[in-house]
């Protein structure tokens, strides 16, 4: 209740300030409604669960204010069980003050932990113009099932940190960061960070290079360090990128296995003895504007137990053909595999989509893949789906699609399924055209997100 007052009082100050001389508002709404009708996966019995994806928001309000909800509802129809999740709902009052722009409520935070968090947070952002911004934030985490493990962890959590920004790199971005991340009162963390990046457009191949590096001063680790690349190897034909990372949340140390609530990552905590590498590198080439072929690999390594590794790697190629050349069909097939201490999976998928015809859409999917278990159980899951879509009005299609499935549980499963999308906008009033007078520089949102 006191976070709901907090953000009705912010609505309410944002929107007494002084108006413009006109406004034009503007609101959008998408709405994504899937369903199925199938035989449950453990019981057997018919279920039929409906989900409701809403995105909401208005922009264009007072003096650039806007804002933004998500959230979804979910029911079956056949056994009665539903529930919900509210995803975001955030204020955003850009130069509210001059050089001032401030955000509130449930909204994404790129400098979370592990690279990203859903927070109940406020941020403002301070840019004056001049060559660094300053950006502080600070909330309360939010989780939803399965990412979170085990409901036995508190969920008591806060963050707080500040960000520097340089803001005159036209071809790149640099900044460094503070983050302390508690639990229950204890700090788990305290991240010193640096982000850099930069494409170097007169080189061959117009390389584009990023690094992250985040030090854990609570703990005396280093946190986490990534260096990655993307360039052009062949004159607009052969496309590539490479990435390797480290990961060490806390030192991996072993009294996080007796209390979960210590750990910083209570999940990789778990699971592993050690830090973390991982490599992925990718490759595209184009034979022609309607023909690619594509490779990726990856790999990571860490001990599942004192001197025992995991090493596992996920890879596959594949070929793209756009019959047309326009987009409006397309043929996709690749070769899949995946390898780990648990067993090994080998697979070819094969995808079809058709925009040709006016306002239809036709998609068909075949998945065959054989696996191999630690356990010494194998076999071949084979999965399905064509589905037909139509544009019943502007901004509203809907999709009927049938699945059939086999595996190890299930000689035969079908599910019948339904997609059905709306995309709403509306304007409200007229925008004046603006007085000729100096505006405050733009905020470094932009600069944040890197």
């Amino acid at each position: 209740m006191r976070r709901r007052s907090v953000v009705l009082l912010a609505c309410l100050a944002a929107l007494s300030l002084p108006a413009p001389r006109a406004i034009a508002v503007d609101l959008q709404a998408t709405v994504k409604v899937p369903g199925q009708v199938r035989d449950g996966f453990f019981s057997g019995d018919t279920e039929s669960p409906f989900w409701l994806y809403t995105d909401l928001g208005v922009n264009r309000v007072r003096h650039g204010i806007n804002a933004e909800t998500y959230f979804s509802l979910n029911d079956d129809f056949a056994t009665g069980r539903g529930g919900g999740d509210f995803y975001a709902g955030v204020l955003r009052i850009p130069n509210a003050i001059p050089y001032t722009s401030a955000s509130l409520g449930r909204q994404f935070l790129g400098e979370g932990p592990r690279g990203g968090n859903l927070a109940d947070a406020g941020r403002v952002t301070l840019d004056a113009g001049g060559p660094v911004a300053l950006s502080v934030w600070g909330g309360q985490p939010e989780y939803f099932d399965p990412t979170f493990s085990s409901p036995s962890i508190s969920q008591d959590e806060q963050m707080f940190g500040a960000r520097v920004i340089a803001t005159g790199m036209t071809r790149g971005h640099l900044n460094v960061g503070y983050l302390q991340h508690i639990r229950d009162g204890r700090t788990l963390s305290e991240l010193v960070s640096l982000n850099a990046g930069r494409r170097f457009a007169d080189l061959a191949g117009r390389p584009n290079v990023y690094s992250h590096f985040a030090y854990d001063a609570d703990n005396g680790n280093v946190h986490m360090a990534q260096l990655g690349t993307q360039a052009t190897l062949m004159p607009a034909r052969l496309l590539g990128s490479f990435e390797a990372a480290y990961y060490d949340p806390q030192g991996t140390r072993s009294r996080f296995r007796t209390d979960p609530n210590l750990a910083e990552d209570p999940l990789f905590q778990a699971l592993s003895f050690s830090n973390q590498l991982r490599f992925r590198g990718t490759l595209r080439y184009l034979f022609s504007d309607d023909l690619s072929a594509y490779t990726n690999l990856g790999y990571q390594r860490y001990e599942v137990s004192d001197s025992v590794s995991s090493d596992g790697y996920l890879g596959g190629a594949g070929l793209r053909w756009l019959p047309g050349g326009d987009g409006l069909e397309s043929v996709r097939v690749e070769y899949y595999v995946a390898d780990s201490r648990g067993g090994n999976l080998n697979g070819v998928r094969l995808y079809y989509d058709n925009w040709v015809y006016d306002r239809i859409h036709f998609r068909t999917k075949v998945d065959v893949a054989y696996y191999e278990k630690i356990t010494n159980q194998q076999d071949t899951a084979v999965a399905t789906l064509m589905g037909l879509g139509y544009d019943l009005l502007p901004g509203l299609y809907c999709e009927v699609y049938l699945e059939g499935n086999r595996n190890e549980r299930f000689d035969a499963d079908m599910r019948l399924g339904l997609n059905i999308v709306y995309n709403w906008t509306h304007r409200f009033g007229q925008q004046s055209a603006p007085p000729a007078t100096a505006a405050a520089p733009a905020p470094a949102a932009a600069a944040e997100g890197a």
